[in-house]
């Protein structure tokens, strides 16, 4: 600093104020002192000799007088004579070092200007300036300035916080190596301060240069609460501990979301289970115990174990179990075990339902049997759907060799699913249902396919420019439910989701037949060179094929709505065109039949039968993505979506003594499927329900159906995929109305994320480590989408107080009691011993489902107001935090 820019700001300074401080510790400009023009102010050199007369000069300091102290030392004297000027005069510097400290608004201490020293070639680049006058506004311990550098030379985006630049550094080390993530804290000149925090924090004493050392020193300490014989425990005190801890969910939170932590963490955690055998050690630990341990892979792996075992049970706590799947499926490991919890979850639900529904499922009558089956009980063919495709992939690569369980769990979930649940539906629905379907071919009360026409397409031909109906063979109840959820949530329409009764037999040729518009629908025998067996007409018109079906639209439009037209199209073919191709197809046409064939294609060919979930989930995808195309390039407002049939499925092949064979029908039988048989009049069986086919018939045939889910042995063909039958499962037709709004509209409903409330009491934060239970406030589904939402203690001005707990708001229960979430959440050891501090715990939304809504809310949602009030809790004094 020139000495006219030193002479300006000292007559700047006293102006202001009767005394000014000039540290000098390099005695630099101690030869200009005799020269500085400074009117009626008093220049004194603070040195040894003269201290007591500088006080009294001090002392007698009158108010229009002014005094410039000079200190040329680096440090001030013990004691020191002037402390009490020292605190309130403004001090002054013209050094390389004042000028820095100026800049990031440090105190300027003899402390802090050590502790800037080693930095300051560092700090001599502006662009590493400006990021420490952005990491804090005020720098006042020396540890805070380390803590900045440090941060800095670690990269963009890192706070400085002693726990982030810990798990920076290993971040960086994992990303780069260790030697580059050394080199950037070596040239910053941060190495010496580094490896202090590592002490000072962890207990760490070793190589700071050792990224991989320093991982399995944090992950040791996280082990110590287990005791475990044979593995080293950690020698650092209980403070040390806390803040290991802290790190260590700290990294595990940073991990989720960054592949460097999540891969570091990964590295580190599997050596230490080679090392010390861990997945062996941890087995005497309770499963309780065990699912608060989430930094290791092995721990997940024995909980999943343990709930495979448990779930395949005769007796388990369901509450317990499902507290337990809710601690891990979000967890750290959540993506790797993705498909163990969701089998696990899908399980949970199968086996409890048993639990909810003692005794037989057997109701008063049909209609009753059919509401009860589309209201609750088709829930349970979906978690078993669930439970087979995650296994299904777990299978094929399933860690820790977690295949062997869950193939157990599968028998044990085939043999409940079908010697318990299918019998009981089927017992239910035969009941209620099977002497109606001896005199009319049908159950009573409940809508027959054969009116869906009438009941759903021509009102909206009538009224709407164009009536779209998307038939998908095969499509059950359950995977419809699915359907509907899925095209609220991507969509900004809404959807009415109903059922109709297929025809028996519950096939593609039947069910084809009665979703056409006609008078009447018949059953016929052909026996021609082209087809031998069963043949179904509308209004004596042939409706096997997409020509046939087009036809039929024309005739039946002709003479009900002249002018009118119809036309089908294969989906498939639809979506291929481009649009020009799909505008000049369908042209005027009135009414659009788009038929869609995937569950039934994939299902009825032996070699891909056991694809059939997974045909379930392209079905969803590809019907969401063919509403948005029609909506899109057509504008519709309305689309109808409907099926043909159902289908039953089993994972395992039923056993012969489960199987009928033609020896169990007598007279003449024209067409045998595996879920039925249809002849002539003189068809009978005394081990199969008659239907009644002389409705459709002409008093000419007659049909069987094997009770609950036997199958009829036949030649070729697979046997765990059927339909044909007269099970709810088969003959429940789902029919979704689903009408586009636009945003204003009358009716309109905007998307939203499912909310969370506390449900614990929290008048305050009594312990280090705080259990709470959180209710997601309603059920996922329709316009209701997940979300995954991270919740943490904050100061009111919005520092964490706590580590996050991450909770998957996804649950589509009505039950409350079965969408609560428990977790634990732990005070940061910088906050131990501080009572009375305001807080509130708060749930930020993280991530929303697959199929977004916009921007995130940017406010989290304040779940309760408290305060921390930890009786006994020595405070911790440390300048790192």
């Amino acid at each position: 600093m020139k000495p006219t820019e030193i002479q300006q700001r000292l007559t700047d300074l006293l102006q202001a104020n009767p005394i000014v401080i000039w540290n000098d510790p390099a005695a630099e400009f101690a030869g200009m002192l005799d020269e500085l023009d400074l009117p009626g102010t008093d220049v004194v050199i603070d040195v040894d000799g003269d201290r007591f007369a500088l006080k009294a000069e001090l002392n007698a300091l009158k108010p229009d007088e002014r005094l410039l102290i000079y200190r040329p030392e680096p440090e001030a004297p013990k004691p020191d004579w002037l402390a009490d000027a020292v605190t309130y005069a403004p001090s002054f510097s013209a050094d390389r070092t004042t000028l820095l400290l100026e800049e990031i608004n440090a105190c300027d201490t003899p402390e802090m200007r050590a502790a800037l020293t080693p930095f300051s070639s560092y700090l001599s680049t502006a662009g590493h300036l400006r990021r420490m006058q952005e990491l804090r506004p005020r720098y006042t311990t020396p540890q805070q300035l380390a803590l900045s550098v440090m941060a800095a030379a670690l990269g963009p985006g890192i706070p400085a916080d002693a726990e982030r630049v810990i798990v920076a550094y290993i971040c960086r080390a994992r990303a780069q190596g260790a030697a580059r993530a050394q080199a950037s804290i070596r040239r910053a000149g941060a190495a010496h301060a580094f490896a202090q925090l590592l002490v000072d924090c962890l207990g760490y004493t070793d190589d700071a240069a050792d990224a991989h050392a320093i991982s399995e020193h944090i992950l040791m300490c996280a082990l110590e609460p287990f005791a475990l014989p044979g593995v080293p425990q950690s020698t650092g005190d209980a403070m040390t501990l806390r803040h290991a801890a802290d790190v260590a969910r700290l990294w595990m939170q940073v991990a989720s979301a960054d592949s460097d932590a999540y891969d570091a963490l990964l590295q580190a955690a599997t050596s230490l289970e080679v090392s010390y055998d861990l997945g062996n050690r941890l087995q005497e630990v309770p499963t309780r115990e065990l699912a608060e341990l989430h930094l290791f892979p092995v721990a997940d792996a024995l909980v999943i174990r343990r709930l495979a075992t448990e779930l395949g049970g005769t007796g388990f706590d369901a509450d317990a179990l499902r507290a337990v799947l809710e601690r891990r499926r979000a967890g750290v490991w959540a993506k790797t075990y993705r498909e163990c919890y969701a089998a696990l979850d899908a399980a949970l639900y199968l086996r409890t339902f048993a639990i909810d529904h003692p005794g037989t499922l057997a109701t008063a009558d049909a209609l009753t049997v059919w509401q009860a089956y589309t209201a609750d009980w088709s829930l349970v063919d979906a978690a078993y759907r669930r439970f087979h495709a995650a296994y299904s992939r777990i299978r094929l690569d399933a860690p820790y060799d977690l295949d062997g369980p869950f193939h157990e769990l599968a028998l044990q979930i085939e043999s409940w699913y079908r010697g318990w649940f299918l019998r009981q539906t089927s017992a239910a629905w035969e009941s209620a249902a099977a002497s109606s379907f001896a005199r009319n071919g049908s159950a009573p009360d409940i809508p027959l396919l054969d009116d869906f026409y009438l009941s759903h397409v021509d009102a909206l031909a009538r009224k709407k420019k164009r009536a779209w109906v998307i038939i998908s063979d095969a499509l059950r109840y359950e995977v419809a439910r699915e359907l509907a959820d899925a095209l609220e949530a991507s969509t900004q329409g809404q959807t009415a989701l109903t059922s109709m009764q297929a025809p028996f037999p519950s096939i593609t040729l039947c069910g084809m037949a009665a979703l056409l518009p006609h008078d009447r629908y018949q059953l016929a025998v052909t026996d021609t060179a082209e087809q031998r067996g069963l043949f179904a007409t509308v209004d004596d018109m042939p409706t096997q094929g997409t020509s046939a079906r087009n036809s039929v639209l024309n005739a039946y439009l002709a003479s009900r709505q002249p002018g009118a037209k119809g036309l089908a199209l294969q989906a498939a073919d639809f979506i291929r065109s481009s649009r020009a191709e799909r505008k000049e197809a369908v042209g005027d046409a009135t009414v659009v039949y788009l038929y869609h064939n995937r569950i039934d294609a994939v299902g009825d060919d032996a070699a891909t039968e056991d694809d059939v979930f997974r045909a379930c989930a392209d079905t969803v995808d590809e019907i969401c993505q063919l509403v948005s195309l029609i909506v899109r390039d057509f504008r519709a407002s309305d689309i109808l979506i409907t099926a043909d049939h159902g289908f039953l499925y089993t994972y395992l092949p039923l056993a012969e003594t489960d199987k009928l064979s033609a020896n169990d029908v007598s007279g003449t039988v024209i067409e045998i499927g595996r879920r039925y048989v249809v002849g002539d009049r003189t068809l009978a069986s005394p081990v199969m329900l008659p239907v009644s086919l002389d409705r459709v018939s002409a008093d000419t045939l007659t049909g069987l159906a094997p009770h609950e889910a036997i199958r009829v042995k036949k030649a070729g063909g697979g046997s765990k995929y059927v339909h044909g039958g007269i099970s709810l499962q088969e003959l429940c037709v789902p029919v979704i109305h689903f009408k586009n709004y636009r945003s204003g509209m009358r009716g309109f409903t905007e998307r939203s994320l499912a909310g969370l409330s506390l449900v614990t009491q929290l008048p305050a934060i009594t312990n280090l480590s705080c259990s709470l239970e959180v209710l997601q406030t309603e059920p996922v589904g329709g316009k209701v989408l997940p979300a995954t939402y991270e919740v943490q203690l904050q100061t009111l001005d919005g520092e964490a107080l706590s580590d996050v707990a991450t909770l998957r708001a996804d649950r589509t229960e009505v039950n409350a009691t079965k969408r609560t979430f428990p977790f634990t959440l732990h005070v940061k050891s910088a906050y131990v011993g501080k009572s009375g501090v305001p807080c509130q715990l708060v749930a930020r939304c993280a991530h929303a489902d697959e199929y977004g809504t916009g921007a995130l809310p940017s406010d989290p949602i304040v779940l309760a107001e408290t305060q921390l009030h930890i009786a006994f809790a020595p405070e911790e004094e440390s300048a790192w935090w």
